[in-house]
């Protein structure tokens, strides 16, 4: 399948050659993306398969089977078999083409490859013999399903409808990170449910016009600089980083946090004058802090800084549920997090390490987007994945609804997200969902790190704050 990949790849590479030894670059450019369109229309119309995306390859390791796992669910009031499941039929599946999507390696590439209504209708599993009680075997049955990743020509997506307590229902939902992110996924829930308003997705910044055209002009140079700058990114030992055999024990643990109210964490920043996202990369930061120098007390160690990925905004949300697509929104690349004492007081230097860095990291992941097109797949994923295996944490945040879902007439009364951590060894999801806020820490336990300590830290901080406000 690699020999198929490369003689794809290498037909590419010399149609490009051609198109720019006989043409101006620009001509060359668009010559080139009018016959790569061509080619995938007429793969539909042949095969129905569709090309995965630049964006989708560097989001899920996809050599053999995907293993970027993740989970979320919704507590409901009450469990309803026949409603759950007609719903979830009639307004994901058949609304959504990409729930019908298996994907699939063949004509040396991985595709989406078209499936009908009934094989998707068999990944919703219903388990009415099961009750799950308590938050901690909640979180043990996620852990488990994390640890079981989707194959190759399997739908990279189940729902499962579970009893919780006497009355309750658990709407599960496990995914693979190639079909969507945390905020595509919500999205999905969001169309599901009967008070369905374009008013309930999260409001994502977007880059300006000029700032789109300062980022094509500068990609040559931020891509050199990366090359040059990744070796001595990546230099320190951290309790974050694997022991000496860098082999995860693909055995997970994590913690949740308590509720926060969503409008008093915004009076807070308002007072200081910043935005939610530095708010939590501060009282991130600390805790950092303290957990590293818990795990490696070296008196001549400064401590300055650990290596996180910062999340970016690439897509635009929907403007109707008919062009709402379950797909990746956001995306991250790797950055020098500041490690500091006081959030409130040193919150500058968090500003300041953000905004340095955002337009190099949508800048390097537009140059991953036009590396796509000439470099095999294999390539490409072992580089991602050599570049995530040198990350400290890396930090997810999905802004929710401010307002209760109704699944057919079923409130929804809490939302639950466990990210990956599967290629990452440690990663922190911070979500909302009707006025409060929580989050979620999830390591592998091969690293030196407790997610309920670390959980504990961020908590005393923020009611530090609060309480101090």
């Amino acid at each position: 399948m690699v020999f198929s990949e490369i003689v794809v790849r290498g037909l590419k590479f010399l149609l490009f050659s051609y198109y720019i030894f006989n043409y101006s670059f620009l001509t060359a450019i668009l010559l080139y993306l009018l016959t790569d369109y061509s080619y995938q229309y007429l793969l539909y119309y042949l095969f129905k398969i569709e090309e995965i995306s630049a964006h989708e390859y560097t989001m899920a390791p996809l050599r053999n089977e995907n293993k970027v796992i993740m989970t979320g669910y919704f507590i409901l009031e009450s469990f309803d078999e026949e409603k759950i499941k007609n719903l979830i039929i009639e307004k994901a599946i058949k609304k959504f083409k990409r729930l019908r999507l298996k994907l699939t390696f063949t004509l040396g590439g991985y595709y989406w490859q078209e499936s009908t209504i009934e094989e998707a209708i068999k990944q919703i599993k219903i388990f009415p013999e099961l009750n799950l009680q308590t938050n901690e075997e909640l979180q043990n049955y996620a852990l488990k399903h994390h640890a079981i990743p989707f194959k190759l020509n399997e739908f990279p997506y189940e729902f499962h409808l579970i009893k919780h307590g006497k009355d309750q229902a658990i709407l599960f939902l496990k995914f693979d990170h190639s079909l969507g992110d945390g905020i595509g996924l919500l999205g999905l829930f969001i169309a599901m449910a009967d008070n369905y308003s374009l008013d309930l997705y999260p409001k994502l910044t977007e880059p300006s016009f000029l700032t789109r055209c300062l980022i094509y002009a500068s990609l040559p140079y931020y891509f050199i600089k990366s090359i040059i700058s990744s070796g001595k990114l990546f230099y320190q030992k951290t309790p974050f980083r694997l022991g000496e055999d860098r082999k995860r024990s693909n055995v997970k643990a994590c913690a949740i946090s308590k509720y926060y109210s969503f409008d008093n964490l915004s009076k807070l920043c308002k007072k200081y004058n910043i935005t939610f996202n530095e708010l939590i990369m501060a009282v991130l930061s600390k805790a950092a802090k303290i957990t590293y120098q818990k795990c490696i007390p070296d008196e001549n160690h400064d401590f300055k800084s650990i290596v996180m990925s910062q999340t970016i905004s690439l897509r635009p949300m929907p403007k109707s549920l008919e062009t709402h697509q379950i797909i990746n929104y956001v995306s991250g690349l790797p950055f020098n997090l500041k490690l500091i004492d006081n959030p409130i007081k040193e919150i500058k230097v968090i500003q300041k390490g953000i905004n340095k860095n955002l337009f190099e990291a949508i800048a390097l992941q537009k140059m991953l987007g036009l590396i796509k097109l000439l470099t095999p797949t294999f390539l490409l994923t072992d580089f991602m994945l050599k570049n995530m295996d040198n990350f400290d944490l890396m930090i997810s945040n999905v802004p929710g609804p401010k307002k209760e879902l109704y699944f057919s007439g079923i409130k929804a009364t809490e939302l639950v997200i466990i990210p990956t951590a599967n290629t990452v060894n440690f990663m922190i999801a911070v979500y909302s969902y009707n006025g409060k806020i929580q989050f979620t820490a999830i390591t592998d336990t091969a690293t030196q790190i407790n997610p309920k300590a670390f959980v504990n830290l961020m908590e005393n901080e923020i009611e530090d704050i609060l309480s101090n406000y």
